[in-house]
């Protein structure tokens, strides 16, 4: 469980720092930048960060690319209201 109080964010910087800090190590263990993965899990992975964004608040697209393997890149949209 993370603590309540980091879950108070204002800023789309602040809660994309949360989701590569705290959020990812929480869930995966490791740091987002040295993340490899295969493409089979992408879904899960752009799910868990789009419905993080809509619990703390902000509506996103996050979609991801694969350009050569065992890397991909996702792209975190935060819409504004």
């Amino acid at each position: 469980r993370l603590p309540q109080e980091t879950l108070g964010f204002r800023e789309e910087l602040d809660v994309l720092k949360f989701l590569c800090k705290d959020l990812w190590v929480a869930v995966f263990h490791k740091q987002m930048d040295s993340l490899r993965t295969n493409h089979q899990f992408l879904a899960f992975t752009c799910g868990l960060l789009c419905g993080t964004l809509s619990t703390l608040g902000f509506q996103s697209l996050v979609t991801t690319s694969v350009t050569s393997l065992p890397a991909c890149k996702f792209q975190v949209v935060i819409r504004k209201p």
